[in-house]
């Protein structure tokens, strides 16, 4: 991110320059309420904070961080790596995060897309369920559950991750 915001206000007779401000929300998004906040106090100058990109999880916090951010200050927000179904807005309902963006499809369009392209046979197909919930819980466990398993007609091989996804734990053993 450095290094394009350098290059836009480097290389281009573009104003006004682009600032890069970083927020971090603390493990879990514990400390959303007041980065949100501080976010918005940005929106007015000297600031003139334009937008919010990276929210990195789909959790209860993450959602409500993006909900106040596009809800109740109006900054548009682009989601990174959240793909969870129900994290975005709906073609037919009002929208639950006006201005939100994604970067990323969301589970099922993505599930929908690599069954095809691996021509993935139902019938000979297995979904591989992680059923740790996680704390707080993901909901990208448990949407990409669901937008794989009319894909598969067989009971799923279900397995519990480390609740520290940096720790390995038995995996290994688990899969042989």
């Amino acid at each position: 991110a450095y290094a394009a915001q350098y290059r836009a206000n480097h290389n281009n007779n573009v104003t006004p320059k682009i600032r890069l401000v970083l927020a971090n929300p603390g493990v879990d998004s514990v400390h959303w309420r007041p980065v949100v906040r501080d976010l918005a106090s940005m929106t007015r100058a000297p600031g003139n904070l334009r937008a919010v990109f990276g929210i990195s999880v789909s959790t209860e916090q993450t959602e409500a961080e993006v909900r106040d951010l596009t809800k109740a200050y109006g900054i548009p927000v682009v989601l990174g790596a959240p793909t969870a179904d129900d994290f975005g807005n709906s073609l037919t309902s009002p929208p639950a995060f006006p201005g939100l963006a994604r970067v990323s499809p969301n589970d099922h369009q993505e599930a929908g897309v690599l069954t095809r392209f691996a021509r993935a046979d139902r019938q000979n197909s297995i979904l591989v369920e992680d059923d740790r919930a996680g704390d707080p819980p993901d909901d990208y466990i448990s949407s990409l559950t669901k937008a794989y398993r009319p894909d598969t007609s067989q009971a799923p091989f279900v397995f519990t991750s480390q609740p520290d996804e940096s720790q390995t734990g038995f995996m290994t053993d688990t899969f042989n």
